[in-house]
C-alpha cells in the first residue's frame, strides 16, 4: 500500500488519538529501517524521505529512529545541497565499531534464561583463555556468556582484523567494520557452518574465522587463498584439515592484529575448540606445527622488540627468496659480523672511534683526551698488544654473555701493571638472538641486491628489520 506524507501523518494522528483515550498518554516511536539502502542515488527518494520526515515534525512530532549505512548529511549534500547547520539530519549518531559488537551478541547469539545459564555452567570450566597483547583489545562490554559460542575477545579481534585487511594497515579515520558485516559472518557461521547443531562445549576456532572471511568476504587476498591451495595444502598430502594448514589459517589472521603477539601461546588459545580442552596441550601442539612450518619455510620466526618469538606466514613468492636469504644468512663470516657491528657501534655513538687509530676527545671536563681504540668483536681479545705510549688504549670488546667473562678476565690478566698497555675496557653483550637477527638481515640484503624483480613486501620487511636492529 502507498501513501504520501500527508497521508501519514493523518494515520499518526489517529492512531496517537486511539490510544490516548480513556488511558495514560501514550507516545508512539516510529522506525524507519536501511535508509540509505531505499535511497541509493536517487535524488527522488531521497527528496521522499525528507518530506516524510517534516511533515512528521510538523505535525504529530512522534519520535523517529532511522538507520542506515551512510551518514544522513553526507547523503543530502550529495543529492539535493547541503543541509544547513540546524538542519534535523545532523542529528544522526554514528555507530561504533564496538557498538556492532554488541548488537551481533543481542541478535544472533541471543540466549533465553534457560540457556545462558547452561552456558555460564559450560564455561565456568573453561580455562583461562586470556591473551598476551601490547594494548587492551577485549571489548567495552564483555560478556563471556553472550558472546559464547566465541571467546569474549573474538568478535573484537575479528573487527580489526577486517579492518586490517581493507585499510591494508593505513591509518584512517574510518571504521569500516560496521554490524552488517559482523551479522553476516556470525549468521553465516550458523547457516553455513554447521554451528547450529554443534556439540555444547564446542567454541570457534580461528582457522574457520578464516574460512568464514573467504566464504563472506573478499577481504583475505587471493595470493593467501592460492598459496594454501597451491603450496600449504600439497605439502600436507592435499590434507586440507591438516593441523598445519589450520594453524597457517588462524596465523594469517592473527598477523593483522599487530596488538597480539602471533606467539604459540596466543595462537593456540585460539586454536582452543571445547571449553574442557586443555591450553598447555594445545599451545604445544600449536608449537610442533609452527616448528614444522618454519622447517618448511611456510612461516617466518623472529624475536620483535618486546622479546616475544613470533610467527608469520609467507607467500609463495616469498618462499623462494626467504629460502636463499636463509642459506646466505648461514654463510655470512665471522669477519662479516664483525665488521658490521662495528660500522652500527660508531654510527650509533661518536664515543666509538675507527679501529687501531689515535683521537684526541673531550670527556667531561677534561679537553683533547688522547685515546687509541682497539676492537674485539667475537673475537678474544690480543694477549700480547702492541705497546703504545702516546694515548689511553681503550678496548672494544663485544661477545655474548659467556665468551665476555672469560675474555675481561683475560684483558685484566694482559694489561695489569703492563707498561703501555691498554687502559680501558668497554663491553657490549652481543646474545646469540641478535647475531641470528644480523646474519638474516646481511643475508636478505645481498639476496634482495641480487633480484631482479621487486618484492615490495619482503623489501619493506627488510628496511624494518634492518632499521630495528641498527637502532636496538
Amino acid at each position: 500500500e502507498s501513501f504520501d506524507p500527508d497521508e501519514l501523518v493523518e494515520r499518526v494522528e489517529t492512531v496517537t488519538t486511539a490510544l490516548n483515550e480513556g488511558g495514560p498518554n501514550t507516545e508512539l516511536l516510529l522506525g524507519l529501517d536501511e535508509v540509505a539502502l531505499f535511497v541509493g542515488d536517487s535524488r527522488h527518494r531521497y527528496r521522499e524521505f525528507e518530506e516524510t520526515m517534516e511533515a512528521l515534525q510538523y505535525g504529530p512530532n512522534p519520535v523517529v529512529v532511522t538507520t542506515g549505512q551512510y551518514s544522513l548529511p553526507a547523503t543530502r549534500e550529495s543529492l539535493i545541497g547541503k543541509p544547513s547547520e540546524d538542519h534535523w539530519t545532523h542529528q544522526q549518531v554514528p555507530l561504533e565499531g564496538a557498538d556492532t559488537e554488541i548488537i551481533v551478541r543481542k541478535r544472533w547469539l541471543q540466549k533465553d534464561s534457560v540457556g545462558s545459564s547452561r552456558v555460564s555452567s559450560l564455561i565456568s570450566s573453561m580455562p583461562d583463555l586470556s591473551l598476551e597483547a601490547y594494548s587492551p583489545v577485549g571489548s567495552v562490554d564483555p560478556d563471556p556468556v553472550e558472546s559464547y559460542p566465541f571467546r569474549e575477545y573474538d568478535l573484537t579481534l575479528l573487527r580489526k582484523v577486517m579492518q586490517e585487511l581493507i585499510t591494508q594497515g593505513r591509518a584512517t579515520e574510518r571504521d569500516y567494520i560496521q554490524g552488517r558485516a559482523l551479522l553476516v559472518l556470525v549468521r553465516s557461521l550458523f547457516t553455513k557452518f554447521g554451528w547450529a547443531d554443534a556439540e555444547e562445549g564446542a567454541v570457534v576456532t580461528w582457522d574457520e574465522l578464516f574460512d568464514l572471511l573467504v566464504e563472506e568476504t573478499t577481504y583475505v587476498p587471493l595470493w593467501v587463498q592460492e598459496m594454501l591451495e597451491n603450496t600449504l595444502i600439497p605439502t600436507f598430502d592435499g590434507n586440507e584439515d591438516a593441523w598445519e594448514v589450520r594453524v597457517s589459517k588462524a596465523l594469517y589472521l592473527l598477523n593483522q592484529t599487530p596488538a597480539v603477539p602471533a606467539t604459540p601461546e596466543n595462537l593456540g588459545r585460539l586454536m582452543l575448540d571445547d571449553v574442557d580442552a586443555s591450553v598447555d596441550q594445545r599451545v604445544e601442539e600449536t608449537q610442533s606445527a609452527l616448528n614444522t612450518l618454519v622447517d618448511k619455510r611456510k612461516v617466518l620466526t623472529e624475536t620483535n622488540d618486546q622479546g616475544d618469538e613470533v610467527y608469520t606466514l609467507v607467500s609463495e613468492e616469498q618462499e623462494s627468496v626467504l629460502s636463499r636469504a636463509q642459506d646466505k644468512a648461514a654463510q655470512i663470516s665471522p669477519h662479516q659480523l664483525s665488521a658490521w657491528i662495528e660500522s652500527r657501534l660508531r654510527e650509533n655513538d661518536e664515543f666509538f672511534r675507527s679501529d687501531g687509530s689515535r683521537h684526541e676527545v673531550d670527556i667531561g671536563e677534561e679537553r683533547l683526551v688522547p685515546l687509541r681504540y682497539e676492537y674485539s668483536i667475537l673475537d678474544p681479545v690480543d694477549r700480547a698488544p702492541t705497546p703504545s705510549y702516546d694515548a689511553l688504549g681503550v678496548r672494544i670488546l663485544a661477545d655474548d654473555e659467556d665468551a665476555l667473562s672469560d675474555q675481561i678476565e683475560t684483558w685484566q690478566n694482559v694489561n695489569d701493571g703492563r707498561e703501555g698497555g691498554e687502559h680501558v675496557l668497554i663491553t657490549v653483550e652481543i646474545p646469540d638472538t641478535l647475531l641470528e637477527r644480523i646474519r638474516n638481515v646481511i643475508g636478505m640484503g645481498q639476496v634482495l641486491d641480487e633480484e631482479t624483480e621487486s618484492h615490495e613486501e619482503l623489501e619493506r620487511e627488510h628496511r624494518t628489520d634492518k632499521r630495528r636492529l641498527e637502532t636496538s
